[in-house]
């Protein structure tokens, strides 16, 4: 049986550009930078709080002193509202310091860090193209098989054809025909083009993708090449099932004029 002799696709580590952060790292890191921005807010009224408390003590200790007024009663009660919020304050600056280190983590990896994720890529690209390699030998298979029992078939009406030549009698599949029906009714076609699609799709080189803006944020399927998650405004290269179902989304960039035209959904995909 021959089988398919193409080479298997071998990543380039310096052709191919990796993304440097994942869909639930980038998810992660806008939770945390909406987070830390709540947490200043906290962070600001507590420090403002604790400023108009330090200088109603200040007012309320020179009341006391003085002997004029009541200070001498209020001051014990600004005290404690004062060490109280004063432990709140240090308790949001502490939290949004920890939040800042994780955002800081998430958007300045060390160098080994970073190395170390392009390894992992290339290390999964890597299998991903040895595994289009077995596709492509389970297609050639599988077209052997379907060959094999064509001429078992071909073989098998010759069969009849002689048979009949000297008036044999044959029963219901007297010549064994069906023995492999299921079997061929059972084989799959064309898995190795939808492999190849599925792993270009993967790594990121879809062909046949268009490039699109976005007008409002949307998620797309993870790619080693791109965590799928597109911004307001950003670009990103779609196929034409995944412009159809974004229609309403995106806007069509026009690579001759330079200009934007609106997606409409095609009958054809619809």
């Amino acid at each position: 049986m021959k089988l398919d002799n193409r080479p298997e696709r071998k990543p380039d580590s310096q052709r191919l550009r990796w993304s440097s952060r994942s869909q639930r790292g980038e998810l992660e890191l806008t939770r945390l930078q909406g987070e830390a921005e709540r947490c200043r807010g906290f962070v600001l009224n507590w420090e403002t709080r604790v400023a108009e408390l330090e200088e109603l003590k200040v007012y309320q200790v020179g009341l006391a002193v003085s002997g004029a007024g009541m200070g001498d009663v209020h001051v014990p009660l600004t005290l404690t509202e004062l060490e109280g919020r004063t432990r709140e304050l240090m308790a949001y600056r502490q939290h949004l310091a920890s939040i800042e280190s994780k955002i800081s983590a998430l958007t300045n990896p060390t160098p080994l860090q970073a190395g170390e994720r392009v390894e992992r890529q290339n290390a999964i690209a890597r299998l991903a193209s040895e595994r289009l390699g077995k596709d492509r030998q389970t297609d050639d298979l599988l077209k052997n098989l379907r060959q094999l029992l064509a001429e078992r078939a071909a073989l098998t009406a010759q069969m009849a054809d002689a048979l009949a030549a000297i008036d044999f009698t044959l029963v219901k599949d007297g010549l064994d025909a069906s023995r492999f029906d299921d079997l061929l009714a059972a084989l799959p076609s064309g898995l190795a083009d939808a492999s190849e699609g599925w792993t270009a799709r993967f790594l990121g080189e879809d062909p046949d993708a268009k490039p699109y803006t976005a007008r409002e944020q949307f998620l797309l399927r993870e790619t080693l090449a791109d965590n799928g998650i597109c911004p307001v405004g950003g670009r990103v290269r779609l196929s034409d099932g995944d412009a159809h179902d974004l229609a309403s989304k995106i806007r069509r960039i026009d690579a001759d004029e330079g200009v934007e035209a609106e997606v409409q959904k095609s009958p054809a995909l619809a």
